[in-house]
């Protein structure tokens, strides 16, 4: 009989810097945070205990924006134990979904402290959602109460002008152009249109706001390989399959090759690509590791699934 067992909730405000944990732990290697940041070789990993850097800070300022933000959603994947949880337990072992014995699932890095006894739940994953015409918020009010003023005086001139001149102004285009030729007609069907670009008949042009937004998602690398992340797609799709008839064409961004294989195999297509930070940085985003592994810039691949 498995000791744990795996469920997907909103999360609680009370577990944002959990969660703002679990992301930074997991793209420690993420090529554009470093670039953002940066960094000279790829942060290492902090416990709830650790004094935050400002990558750290920055995923926290993130999960505040996402959290003001109206009609968001913020998922967490979490392992249920259904037997007493030892405070001993260690990131070393190895979650299993079929186990016998038992032991309690395996606890992240990020994870708070155990609570003594009874059942427990642990946040192995996450994914922060946006419905259609909702985006990260850039009023300044909101910038400055999620915390990213103090961010970008750590970052500097270089930080912001690689996030918010090169990174999304990229971005968009690469989903403007992604939906110039796509129409639905009345009916909900989705067309490409011709070589014109523009709508014809009653069909209604759409635009990348017309799309829900993943806004970012991750699985503890304790947990890879389970099909959670799948599950966390899964579940996103769910909430906006009622969100209106037909339903929102779902929008995201990939710059690894493992997450864009998950992508694709939950149907996805890619629908614009580029490099960045041409010789600019290495695979990990960093300057200081050797030119040796400077690299002809980073991978992004801007995706989109259109019906399910």
């Amino acid at each position: 009989m498995s000791s744990y067992t795996y469920s997907i909730r909103d999360a609680d405000p009370s577990e944002d810097s959990e969660i703002a944990l679990l992301f930074y732990n997991n793209f420690l290697k993420t090529w554009n945070h470093n670039w953002w940041a940066s960094a000279k070789t790829p942060p290492g990993p902090l416990t709830p205990t650790s004094k935050p850097n400002s990558q750290l800070q920055f995923k926290r300022a993130l999960v505040a924006g996402v959290r003001l933000t109206k009609d968001h959603r913020i998922r967490v994947i979490v392992a249920k134990s259904t037997t007493p949880t030892p405070a001993s337990t260690t990131r070393n072992d190895t979650p299993s979904s079929s186990s016998s014995d038992s032991s309690p699932p395996p606890r992240p890095v990020s994870a708070r402290a155990p609570k003594a006894g009874g059942q427990e739940e642990i946040i192995v994953g996450a994914a922060m959602w946006f419905p259609p015409h909702v985006r990260f918020p850039s009023d300044p009010i909101t910038i400055y109460r999620a915390g990213f003023v103090s961010i970008m005086r750590q970052w500097g001139w270089r930080g912001y002008k690689r996030l918010e001149l090169v990174w999304g102004p990229t971005l968009h285009s690469l989903q403007k152009k992604g939906f110039a030729r796509i129409s639905r007609s009345a009916s909900g069907a989705l067309s490409v249109d011709s070589g014109s670009g523009s709508a014809t008949g009653k069909n209604q042009k759409m635009v990348p706001d017309d799309a829900a937004y993943l806004q970012m998602i991750a699985v503890d690398s304790l947990y890879r390989g389970k099909g959670l992340g799948g599950r966390l797609l899964r579940d996103g799709e769910d909430v906006y399959r009622s969100w209106s008839t037909p339903p929102p064409p779902i929008m995201l961004e990939a710059t690894e090759h493992g997450p864009k294989q998950v992508y694709l195999k939950g149907g996805y297509e890619v629908i614009g690509e580029t490099k960045m930070a041409k010789g600019e940085v290495d695979e990990d985003g960093c300057v200081g590791q050797g030119k040796e592994r400077m690299k002809e810039g980073g991978d992004v691949w801007v995706m989109c699934k259109w019906t399910y």
